[in-house]
């Protein structure tokens, strides 16, 4: 054993404790402010994680809405689309006698009011629906999370 190590000497051992409380108080008080600062804007991130992580899941909710309305009108787009593309393979100036344009007209007209009608629907239905996420969006905010 080497005679100076701070078990066997005394005087050593008052020494070596004293340099390690100075050498701590001088880390203490230079590391200390800065530690409280990292620890304070940590915190900040914290909660601007939060914050966006409640966004994204607001994100999240009305993108699978708009999915679901997508999907669900999917299949109608494409058949007026396949109606329409129809309508310009086939429009070819009308010819006949003017008993037959007159009939064609009046089921032009048929059409159009029929087709305006559908579209009333529609607007309704999507009225309705957006009206039905909002109050479930409220409900969903009103409950409590477990």
């Amino acid at each position: 054993m080497s005679p100076l190590r701070p078990s066997t000497v005394p005087v050593a051992k008052t020494v070596v404790s004293r340099i390690d409380k100075a050498i701590r108080w001088r880390v203490d008080e230079q590391i200390g402010p800065r530690v409280a600062e990292i620890h304070h804007r940590l915190a900040a991130l914290e909660r601007r994680l939060d914050v966006f992580g409640e966004r994204l899941d607001k994100i999240g909710h009305d993108n699978f809405w708009t999915a679901e309305d997508i999907r669900r009108v999917a299949p109608q787009v494409a058949a007026l689309d396949a109606r329409l593309e129809d309508l310009r393979q086939s429009s070819q100036p009308v010819t006949g006698s003017p008993q037959e344009l007159d009939e064609a007209r009046n089921i032009l007209d048929e059409v159009r009011r029929e087709h305006e009608r559908v579209r009333v629907r529609l607007t309704a239905v999507a009225w309705y629906e957006d009206r039905l996420r909002k109050l479930e969006d409220q409900l969903s905010s009103q409950t409590p999370q477990r």
